[in-house]
């Protein structure tokens, strides 16, 4: 294994933000952290949206329910911002 020091124990809920994190960057929440600049791509934004429900259905049974509350509304937030950008 190698050396995490500084970085956060691997859980669920971190990996599961790493894919909101992605889809805020698609859906132009932020910056994106390669050219600084706001971009939106919302085929991308969908793509880890799609993911991260994937990710949701594939743990069902072995998750907390903090991580079940967590996730929940990490893609109900996204799904409600991709819808806002797909209808602006």
């Amino acid at each position: 294994m190698s050396d995490t020091q500084g970085f956060p124990e691997p859980t669920l809920t971190i990996l599961a933000m790493q894919l909101y994190m992605q889809a805020q960057i698609s859906l132009g929440a932020y910056p994106n952290p390669m050219t600084q600049n706001v971009e939106v791509n919302l085929t991308q934004a969908k793509h880890s949206i799609d993911v991260l429900d994937m990710l949701f259905e594939k743990t069902q049974g072995n998750r907390t329910n903090e991580e079940t509350g967590d996730i929940e509304r990490m893609i109900h937030e996204l799904k409600m911002a991709y819808v806002e950008k797909q209808n602006a």
